[in-house]
């Protein structure tokens, strides 16, 4: 079926490789840039609630993809892995 509909077209596969990369990044910068946990835990929840809220918008691009990805649970495990490899003890900040 998706090789059918043309669906796994190497453009569309980088370009939505894009969209969870941007996510990726977005939550280490967040990692990054605030030293405490409580701001951290804020600005993650910004970045996952602005994914989700774009899948509300019927014009937004990749939208079955990004809803296929939430229901998958691959946010959840990207979170996870940014978290793990933060460069700084998580007992230091607090």
């Amino acid at each position: 079926m998706v090789n059918t509909c043309k669906l796994d077209r190497p453009e569309l596969n980088d370009e939505r490789r894009t969209l969870l990369d941007t996510f990726k990044k977005d939550i280490k910068a967040v990692l990054l840039e605030n030293a405490r946990q409580q701001d951290q835990a804020m600005g993650i929840r910004t970045i996952v609630n602005k994914f989700i809220r774009d899948t509300n918008d019927p014009k937004a691009p990749f939208l079955a993809f990004k809803k296929f990805a939430i229901d998958s649970k691959w946010l959840n495990e990207m979170v996870k892995e940014a978290c793990q490899q933060r460069p700084f003890d998580k007992g230091t900040h607090s």
